[in-house]
C-alpha cells in the first residue's frame, strides 16, 4: 500500500503548467504590432471625432440663434467674441462666440441686449474661419440671415484644405458643405 493517496489535488497540480519566457516575449511582440498598427486609425477616428463635435457645436448654436430670433421676434447675432469684449470682428471663430439677444445697432451687445450663449475657445488647435466679407450672422425676426452667403470652414492645424464646412444662406439655413464645393472654399489661413 501507498503511503500517499493520489488526491484530485495532486493530480491538478501536475496539469498545470505557466509559460515560458519566450513564450511571453513572442505573446509581448505580437500585442505591440497589433498596438503599431492601430494607433495611426485610432488617432485618425479621434481627430475625425473632435471635428465632428466642433462641426455640430457650430450648427446647433446657429439653429439656437435661429429659432431665438423667431420666437422672440427680435435680431439676433452670432459672432466671434466673448461677453466681456463683445463681437471683435475678425472671421477666426476658434477663440469662441457669442449670441446676442437684441443687439445694438453695430451688431454688439450693449445694456439692453440679453447674451444667450457662449461658446469657449476650441481645443485641440481646431480652427473655424469665416469668410473675409462676413465675420458674423445676423438673424432677423422671421429667421432670415442679413447680408450674402456666409462660410464657416473647421481646418485642422497645418493644413490649407478644410476638412468641414458650412454655409449659412440668406434665408438663414445652415447646411454642411461636402465634395466639390468643400474644395472650392477659400483656404485656410495659419
Amino acid at each position: 500500500m501507498a503511503l500517499f493517496a493520489k488526491t484530485p489535488h495532486t493530480q491538478t497540480c501536475r496539469a498545470l503548467r505557466g509559460l515560458t519566457m519566450i513564450e511571453l516575449l513572442m505573446a509581448l511582440t505580437v500585442l505591440a504590432i497589433v498596438t503599431g498598427m492601430a494607433m495611426p486609425a485610432f488617432a485618425s477616428l479621434v481627430r475625425g471625432n473632435r471635428l465632428a463635435s466642433s462641426f455640430n457645436l457650430l450648427l446647433s448654436t446657429l439653429q439656437l440663434a435661429r429659432s431665438q430670433a423667431i420666437q422672440s421676434r427680435t435680431m439676433v447675432v452670432v459672432c466671434p467674441g466673448d461677453p466681456a469684449h463683445g463681437c471683435t470682428g475678425n472671421s477666426d471663430w476658434h477663440d469662441g462666440w457669442i449670441v446676442v439677444l437684441r443687439p445694438n445697432a453695430s451688431g454688439q451687445p450693449d445694456a439692453r441686449s440679453r447674451i444667450v450663449a457662449v461658446q469657449q475657445p476650441l481645443p485641440d488647435g481646431i480652427r473655424i474661419q469665416s469668410s473675409r466679407s462676413r465675420q458674423r450672422v445676423q438673424y432677423r425676426p422671421d429667421g432670415s440671415a442679413r447680408g450674402s452667403n456666409l462660410s464657416l470652414r473647421l481646418c485642422l492645424p497645418g493644413q490649407s484644405i478644410a476638412e468641414r464646412a458650412l454655409v449659412v444662406n440668406n434665408g438663414g439655413r445652415a447646411r454642411k458643405v461636402s465634395g466639390k464645393a468643400l474644395a472650392s472654399l477659400p483656404k485656410c489661413l495659419p
